[in-house]
């Protein structure tokens, strides 16, 4: 067996492990079910997976590194789902775009544009001066270049009317 899709099936619960029994899978579609909670460390025995969609289920928890292993896989969406956790830097699965990982609040890191909360750093004071200094700059640079637009129009429209 090749390919296994239970897209779209209201199916609902738990993920079965006897699923990831075929070790020559390819293909996996289990999206837009209701499914709660797979067994993400038995995906790790799929060596042979290419195509991953567990888009718009119910999973949680973290990605385990089993997954990461999945060095075949070639399409991931992992979307709309309550997955948590860094998306590992040290695998493949940065290399797929946002758009896998999107409508999953807490997840974090790269491709996503969250950042991580243990990288957010508390601006310092010196920092902070220098940001409003910037604003301020950039709000007179703003004003002022609606000025010369305004002033410039009008002496172009004078001009015209003159000739």
């Amino acid at each position: 067996m090749r390919a296994i899709d239970l897209s779209s099936n209201n199916l609902s619960g738990l993920v079965s492990s006897e699923l990831f029994v075929f070790i020559g899978l390819q293909s996996l579609n289990l999206s837009h079910n209701q499914f709660m909670r797979v067994i993400l460390q038995d995906i790790g025995n799929l060596a042979q997976l290419e195509s991953l969609d567990l888009s718009n289920n119910l999973f949680s928890r973290q990605n385990p590194q089993s997954m990461f292993g999945l060095s075949f896989l070639g399409d991931l969406n992992l979307s709309c789902n309550n997955f948590e956790g860094k998306i590992s830097s040290e695998t493949q699965l940065q290399g797929f775009s946002n758009l896998s990982y999107m409508g999953n609040p807490k997840l974090y890191g790269p491709p996503l544009t969250k950042i991580c909360p243990q990288d957010e750093k508390p601006p310092n004071k010196k920092q902070m001066r220098e940001d409003e200094d910037n604003s301020e700059v950039y709000s007179w640079f703003c004003m002022g270049l609606g000025i010369g637009f305004t002033t410039r129009s009008k002496l172009t429209e004078v001009q015209t009317t003159e000739n």
